[in-house]
């Protein structure tokens, strides 16, 4: 994963986004803007589309951050629209995003009222999510 676009107002609107973002000639709210572009393939384009799109009148009044989990990534924002004041650009790893550090503060505060090892694990079981999320966050 290159970048984290973060800060929907629901989960609808993140959905809706993300949605656009991987069919921009499907979309109606994306393809005049996906016309200008000569291929979707490879990092930088998928930035810049996610850039161009963010600058759209469905998006550009949110509060959104695009967060880029490595400093090496971050350089293929140089040929991207600015994006609107109201959003922030930071570089940080996964594990220091509000969803991911809520998620794994959750997690514990359960623990700490679980009784005991085996409890514990049958309710990180029935929660797949949050077992993908640590696995994968190593």
């Amino acid at each position: 994963m290159v970048i984290c676009v973060y800060g929907f107002p629901t989960n609808v609107a993140a959905l809706q986004f993300e949605w656009a973002w991987q069919h921009p000639t499907e979309s109606v709210a994306v393809m005049q803007a996906a016309a200008a572009f000569k291929s979707f393939s490879g990092v930088a384009n998928k930035i810049k589309l996610a850039y161009t799109m963010l600058n759209l009148p469905s998006w550009q009044s949110l509060n959104i951050k695009v967060n880029y989990f490595s400093t090496k990534y971050k350089v293929h924002s140089a040929g991207c629209p600015t994006l609107p004041k109201n959003m922030k650009v930071q570089i940080c790893p996964m594990n220091e995003l509000p969803c991911y550090s809520d998620l794994v503060d959750n997690l514990f505060e359960e623990r700490d009222d679980l009784d005991g090892e085996e409890e514990y694990e049958r309710a990180s079981d029935e929660s797949g999510m949050v077992d993908a999320k640590l696995g994968g966050a190593g």
